[in-house]
């Protein structure tokens, strides 16, 4: 299970890794107003799509090295939530 963590880890450090060596001006924030609040969106400019690619690959990682912790909790008596993890409850 260790080995599995540290290459989730590794693979979460290279998507970062590509997405901090993207091109920033093809990244373009957003916001709108509205009744409800302001609203904050992000836009890729261009028509190269790397950069978008390079945040979904980070994002799938993320998403992945989540679930591992979860099954790792699960199996090891540990409570997992979102925002903490505990032991013994």
């Amino acid at each position: 299970m260790l080995a599995k963590l540290n290459d989730k880890v590794a693979r979460l450090k290279a998507s970062t890794a590509t997405v901090r060596k993207s091109d920033p001006d093809c990244i373009v924030r957003t916001f709108e107003q509205t009744e409800t609040g302001t609203f904050e969106g992000i836009t890729f400019g261009g028509d190269d799509n790397s950069a978008l690619n390079d945040i979904h690959s980070l994002i799938a990682h993320i998403a992945s090295l989540k679930d591992h912790l979860k099954a790792w909790c699960k199996q090891n008596g540990v409570t997992f939530d979102a925002e903490h993890v505990t032991y013994g409850i």
